[in-house]
Formats: C-alpha cells, sequence, structure tokens
C-alpha cells in the first residue's frame, strides 16, 4: 500500500486543477502566438510550486495527471502533421534517491503501451538533483501518442517535466567515432546511449592509441562533500601532455573545484556550459547570512569537466590528485567516470589496443 501525506494528496490534485485550466487558457495562447512564434516547448513544474506553460498547437489533449497510478501523462499531435520540426525531445529532473528513477512509457493511440526507459537513474547512491533527457523515437512519434511518465509511490520525487521540439541536422564529426544524437540549447553534446533511454555506460578501463593512453581513475559513482583523490602509477618514460576527465553531479553553481597535482596546484575544474532557460536550472530559496531570502540555483543532472595538467607536475611512481570544492558544500558532489588522457612523444608508441573493460570509453 502506498502512503501519502494529505497535504501531497491535496498538493497533486490542485496541481491537476491548476494545469487543466492552464491548458484550456493555453489554447488560446497558442492560437494567438501561432501567426508570429510557434511554441516549440510544454512544461509543467510540480515543486516547489505548481506551474505550466501554455498548451502548444502539438499538444493533442490536455495535461493529465493520475494520482492513483502516480503518473503524468503528456498527449502529443503526429509528427506527420508536422513541417517546423521532425522531433520530440522530453527532459525529466527529479530527485535521484538511487532508486532507478521514474519511468517512462510511450502510449499509443489504441493504447498499447511500450517502454522508453525503465528508470531516469541508476540504483546506486544518491546524487539529489538529477535530469535525464530522452529523444522519443521517430518512428512511433510519427503517428502521434501520449507520453506517461511514472514513479509508482515515489511520485514526490519528481520536480518537472518538459517537452521541447527539435529539428534534424546534418553534421560532420573530426575525429574518434562518435555517437552523438541530440546537441542542446548550450551546444553540448548528448549520445545516442544517454538519450536512448538505457543506462548511462560506464567507461571503464584502459585504452592505447598510438602516442595517446586513456586511463580509468574510476568509473563508478564517487561522493564527497569536499574533497576527492586519484592515485595513478607512472613508470617508464613521462607523458609531455596529460588531461583529466570526469562528469559532476551537485556542486553548487556558486563554487568551483581546485585541482592539484602532487601538492601543485593545476587550476580549477572546468566544466560543460549551460542555457539559463534549461530545465534543469532550478531555482530554489537560499537564506544568506543577512536573513534576506533571495533567488538561487542549482542545476540538475551531470556535466562533462575536465582540466590540462602540465606535465612537468608529474612523477615516476605515484602522483596523487587532489580535486577539493573551494566552498564548503551543503550536500555531497558526485563523480563519475573519471579518466586520465596521456599523450607520449614520438619516442613512445603504444600500439592500438584495450583492456577488456575499455569497451566504453569512447562512448559519449
Amino acid at each position: 500500500m502506498l502512503h501519502r501525506s494529505p497535504l501531497f494528496v491535496s498538493l497533486l490534485s490542485l496541481c491537476l486543477i491548476i494545469t487543466l485550466s492552464s491548458a484550456s487558457a493555453g489554447s488560446k495562447s497558442a492560437a494567438a502566438l501561432e501567426s508570429d512564434q510557434m511554441i516549440d516547448s510544454f512544461s509543467v513544474t510540480l515543486k516547489p510550486e505548481l506551474q505550466s506553460t501554455p498548451l502548444p498547437s502539438w499538444m493533442s489533449k490536455p495535461l493529465y495527471l493520475s494520482l492513483e497510478s502516480s503518473s503524468v501523462e503528456i498527449a502529443l499531435s503526429a509528427l506527420s502533421g508536422e513541417t517546423t520540426f521532425d522531433h520530440f525531445v522530453l527532459t525529466v529532473v527529479f530527485n535521484d534517491h538511487g532508486d532507478g528513477g521514474p519511468l517512462v512509457q510511450w502510449k499509443s493511440k489504441n493504447g498499447d503501451l511500450q517502454i522508453l526507459c525503465s528508470g531516469l537513474g541508476v540504483n546506486g547512491p544518491p546524487i539529489g538533483l538529477n535530469a535525464r533527457k530522452l529523444l522519443i523515437p521517430e518512428r512511433l512519434a510519427f503517428e502521434g501518442g501520449t507520453l506517461v511518465i511514472s514513479h509508482a509511490g515515489r511520485f514526490d520525487q519528481i520536480v518537472s517535466i518538459k517537452v521541447e521540439t527539435a529539428h534534424q541536422a546534418t553534421i560532420a564529426i573530426v575525429g574518434e567515432k562518435s555517437d552523438t544524437a541530440l546537441i542542446d540549447e548550450a551546444e553540448n553534446t548528448i549520445s545516442k546511449d544517454l538519450i536512448d533511454g538505457t543506462p548511462p555506460p560506464l567507461k571503464e578501463g584502459d585504452v592505447m592509441n598510438g602516442h595517446l593512453m586513456t586511463a580509468e581513475l574510476s568509473a563508478k559513482t564517487q561522493q564527497a562533500t569536499g574533497e576527492f583523490e586519484f592515485i595513478a602509477s607512472s613508470d617508464g618514460k613521462s607523458p609531455e601532455a596529460i588531461m583529466l576527465y570526469t562528469e559532476l553531479a551537485g556542486l553548487d553553481l556558486e563554487s568551483q573545484i581546485e585541482v592539484s597535482v602532487n601538492d601543485h596546484v593545476v587550476g580549477m575544474l572546468q566544466t560543460a556550459p549551460f542555457s539559463l532557460k534549461a530545465s534543469e536550472m532550478i531555482k530554489t530559496a537560499n537564506l544568506k547570512a543577512t536573513e534576506k531570502s533571495e533567488s538561487s540555483f542549482q542545476l540538475a543532472g551531470w556535466r562533462k569537466a575536465w582540466i590540462y595538467v602540465p606535465a612537468r607536475y608529474w612523477q615516476q611512481g605515484e602522483n596523487h590528485m587532489i580535486l577539493r570544492a573551494i566552498t564548503p558544500q551543503p550536500s555531497p558532489i558526485s563523480l563519475r567516470n573519471s579518466r586520465l588522457n596521456l599523450r607520449y612523444d614520438a619516442d613512445v608508441w603504444l600500439g592500438n589496443s584495450t583492456t577488456p573493460l575499455a569497451k566504453n570509453l569512447f562512448r559519449y
């Protein structure tokens, strides 16, 4: 049996009333805007307060919230009738308790259900605010249908849901083979195995490719409130250039991570850009020491991060790398897929080989 507080039940009931009402009003807004500007997204925020945007013309029905099934349903018109866009992209922001996260399904017009993602999160340590984008398969969206987002018994973990339109583009990619499937507003690339609903890949093992070695530091999620340490051993000839890569979640937007190698401060970890209008930007209340309440923001989900390490800081034997948040963090920071790229000069040829676990190292 699912137990929910009376407040949660009343909030969801209110949410149903508000969103249905705003959807009705939104239909008029969409008609008014149609000649000037196409509405390219629809979003509903469940927490901290209930809000929804106007209903776009490509939503065939008002938003539907079901308390009984702990689900949200968003009905999408057939792509076959659209001429200005080619795809739908879903973004769900949720509190990730390490329980796998919300389930996403597609309901066809005849009522058949198909799983798009069995869990937007992963089973493991809780990371706090998380976000995941899914590219709705074109073969399904072509005839129209309904997105069903649910989280049985944990529906209050869902923060917001957004559906955006996207258009097809042909791009050329230089370098390693890439499975890029989506480029977001800030021009970050998102891989096919993230966008199609499969579990995020762990980049495990080592890869040697000519003069370049990619070495795993730790693929699994690590958590700390202030400091991480990695140790890498080096034998033989030293590299001439080094890059440290990782993915992070939970870092305060007003903070940075300082990186030191063998007691030498290298600099601040660089992180991927983001758009201020992105769904992952979550507004929260922030009470400063002056007791004045002001707006604060968190960025949900994982971000790519990196830093260049000068070779002069590298040494034979053990190398100690410290990643430290320069301001206190209210909750743990998470890192995953931490690894090194080491480039050697022309005298060192590593060949082309991988360790058994390295199949995911170049899947971005």
